[in-house]
């Protein structure tokens, strides 16, 4: 016989923890509040429910099917748990990390463009770094360090999904844990350290799913969206997911336009033992005037920023992508305690990039120059991964062992380029020139990276769940063969292995708080010394970044929190002029304290958003020139505050509002140092829900970023570079569901 739990309503971490609460009215979600209180200052006995509980019965030995999603938390914004790497999904109470999981109502109800774009809106600890406006991949600033578009994970595999931007259209859940997660994740192909973000596909629900959505923004912006699911078989085990989109069209920037077509395609297959996914896409991308960032060289200082709208870019700039993915993902249960699991993926990316180049600042006037250029590209990517979920029990001790093994294969074509002659510009009022007659520029192999690695963890559970012990390890192979663009010959050839430990602990004193703390690392491959210094050749192995994180989450009932206080050690390389060696003895420390909010605390009002303050500093700098100082591009306060308020005289109709601010930041560290001012843009909306048409529901959505149409330099990046806010944006929709 399997163990059991039992759990009360609204308070164990299984399937149907919701279910009863979200029957309450509003008197009694505002007594929740206060009730949740008294549990966080006096310990209840876990034992004895209340007596109007509702007692729930569990196996605790059944094998978990680490497709099947938690629930929407209250409010439906979040979700109550999320996918935590090799581990698996977790509750959000049961997890020893920092983790959020935004639901499909929440995407669809964002106006973000890309899945970065979507997390800078939502989470205080994301502000974005690059772009959809400009050419390079979007990419976002976590906790002090940069996440990548390249390093997000499509149902917990690395190296499938679109490299430079990705579209969230055809995302169940997007779920996001702060901070490294080499042990849980692996090292993701660039290496990114300061978060770990994984996409969750749509599947098919036992109720058929047939949405047509209707899309217009500014300028003109149009397209159309479809959403198709069903289920077949006698009991519904065959489904099948599909999601399209085709928009075009003149954007809120000057000169520029966007086309994007997409198609996903979600397969899947759910026996008694058995569970199957085909999860393949193609996304094709195009943005023309494209706007560039703008570069402020040392020396000069950081001028105002033009208007919004704004665009150095002629019309005829181009930025386009081709991306062809797709998953297969089988787990299988050998027994009640033991199911193995294998996914295997990959993708292929062309990338056309003609542009006008990255404008440089010549004087305080707004004066630049630039040279276009050319530069096509090519990757390709495999990846795979199997494992297994192993329970078992050793006397009073639970156990929960995960096994991992990886496997992820990049090979990158590109860096030929053709130039044209240099370009005079201003930021404030731009001039164009015609298009160039570039070059066909060739395309070289460049290199081929290989990552591999092998994981073990274990989760010990004891006390009924509330004393929970998290320990493993993984062991990480870098290899990487670079190429002679003219020969194709390697020149240079790069091998490393590092082993990542972990160590998280979790501490359930009261049954609606969880005490957790845990140490983890980020890996990033390291480098080959090259011939300018004496110890050329000398092969670093991949650099640690190391946090130590310690927190407190809190659910009363219908509104949930989590604080947390972390320190993150990031190493780098130093030159010792004595001996001109290059060596690993630089270092960055960011301290920092995130608090992150959601739920629903009284009926109809919705709200999500918090809080991050991070203290960066250079501990371990070149001759410590610079040691003490505050690192370069991480502000040290961000907050992001989310309501959504459903009007009571006017049934359907939802008011939504957002305030995002950040405070100044350095763009570099050497004296005299440049600041990027302080910022707060605000978002407004409305939604419908329109009923008693064709019996189906019609959900009308008008949206309004950047309300003031306020012009600002969002952000910085590599000490010198610096990217314009997005214009004020206007966007409709009209999803029929049929």
């Amino acid at each position: 016989m399997g163990k059991t739990l039992v759990t009360t309503s609204g308070v164990g971490v299984n399937q149907g923890k919701y279910t009863q609460k979200n029957k309450g009215n509003t008197f009694r979600k505002l007594r929740l509040i206060p009730a949740g209180m008294i549990a966080f200052l006096a310990p209840q006995v876990w034992s004895a429910p209340p007596a109007d509980a509702t007692t729930l019965t569990v196996t605790a030995n059944k094998p978990v099917d680490k497709n099947v999603l938690p629930e929407e938390y209250p409010g439906g914004q979040v979700a109550s748990g999320s996918r935590v790497g090799m581990l698996g999904n977790r509750d959000i109470m049961n997890t020893p990390y920092s983790t959020v999981s935004y639901t499909s109502k929440q995407i669809a109800n964002t106006p973000a463009t890309t899945v970065m774009e979507l997390l800078a809106d939502l989470n205080a600890s994301a502000r974005t770094e690059w772009t959809t406006l400009g050419s390079s991949a979007s990419q976002i600033n976590i906790r002090g360090f940069n996440i990548q578009s390249q390093d997000v994970g499509f149902n917990g595999l690395y190296g499938v999904l679109p490299t430079s931007n990705i579209y969230p259209d055809f995302a169940e859940r997007v779920e996001l844990l702060t901070g490294p997660s080499a042990f849980l994740n692996g090292m993701p192909p660039g290496g990114s350290v300061g978060g770990a973000v994984n996409i969750v596909p749509k599947r098919a629900t036992d109720t058929p799913i047939t949405r047509v959505t209707t899309t217009w923004s500014s300028k003109t912006q149009a397209g159309a969206k479809i959403d198709v699911g069903r289920r077949f078989g006698d009991d519904n085990e065959f489904g099948m997911r599909f999601n399209g989109v085709l928009s075009g069209g003149n954007t809120a920037v000057d000169n520029s336009k966007r086309h994007l077509g997409l198609a996903s395609l979600g397969l899947d297959y759910r026996g008694d033992r058995l569970r199957l996914s085909l999860d393949a896409g193609y996304q094709d991308t195009l943005i023309r005037g494209v706007a560039p960032y703008l570069y402020v060289p040392d020396g000069q200082a950081i001028p105002e920023a033009p208007k919004a709208s704004n665009n150095q870019s002629p019309s005829w700039s181009r930025f386009g992508n081709h991306d062809t993915f797709g998953v297969l993902h089988g787990e299988y249960d050998l027994n009640d305690n033991v199911t193995v699991h294998a996914s295997v993926g990959g993708q292929v990316n062309h990338q056309s990039d003609i542009e006008i180049g990255t404008p440089m600042l010549l004087n305080s006037h707004g004066d630049t120059e630039s040279t276009p250029w050319n530069s096509p590209a090519k990757t390709k990517t495999a990846s795979g991964e199997v494992g297994a979920d192993i329970k078992a029990t050793t006397g009073v001790i639970d156990h929960r062992f995960s096994l991992s093994a990886t496997m992820l294969t990049t090979s990158f074509w590109g860096y030929g380029a053709a130039s044209g002659n240099t370009v005079n510009s201003n930021i404030y009022q731009p001039q164009y020139i015609d298009e160039p007659d570039f070059a066909t520029p060739s395309l070289p192999k460049v290199s081929t990276v290989k990552l591999s690695s092998v994981a073990l963890g274990d989760t010990l559970s004891m006390l009924d769940d509330r004393l929970q012990f998290t320990v493993g390890g993984r062991l990480q192979k870098v290899q990487e063969d670079d190429y002679d663009s003219d020969t194709g010959d390697v020149s240079s050839a790069y091998s490393q292995n590092a082993l990542s430990p972990s160590l998280a602990v979790l501490v359930k004193p009261w049954r609606n708080i969880s005490l957790y703390a845990n140490y983890i690392q980020g890996l990033q491959q390291g480098t080959i010394v090259d011939r300018s210094y004496a110890n050329a050749g000398q092969v670093f192995a991949p650099f640690k970044s190391k946090q130590y994180e310690a927190g407190i989450k809190a659910d009363w009932g219908y509104f949930g929190t989590t604080l947390s206080v972390y320190q993150i050690t990031h190493p780098s390389t130093v030159t010792d002029t004595a001996s001109n060696t290059l060596n690993v003895d630089g270092e960055q420390r960011n301290r920092g304290v995130e608090l992150q909010t959601f739920g629903e605390p009284i009926e109809g009002l919705r709200l999500l958003g918090g809080a991050s303050y991070i203290d960066p500093v250079l501990t371990k700098t070149q001759d410590g020139s610079n040691n003490g100082k505050m690192a370069a591009t991480t502000p040290n306060w961000q907050g992001n505050a989310g309501a959504e308020w459903d009007i009571p005289y006017v049934p359907g109709l939802t008011l939504t509002g957002r305030v995002v601010y950040t405070s100044w930041q350095y763009l570099d560290v050497d004296s005299p140092r440049r600041k990027i001012p302080s910022w707060t843009r605000m978002d407004a909306g409305l939604r419908y829900l329109l009923t008693g048409v064709m019996q189906k529901p019609i959900t009308l959505r008008m949206d309004v970023v950047n309300l003031a149409n306020r012009g600002y330099w969002s952000g910085g990046c590599c000490n010198s570079y610096v990217t314009e806010a997005e214009p004020r944006t206007a966007t409709l929709s009209a999803a029929f569901d049929f």
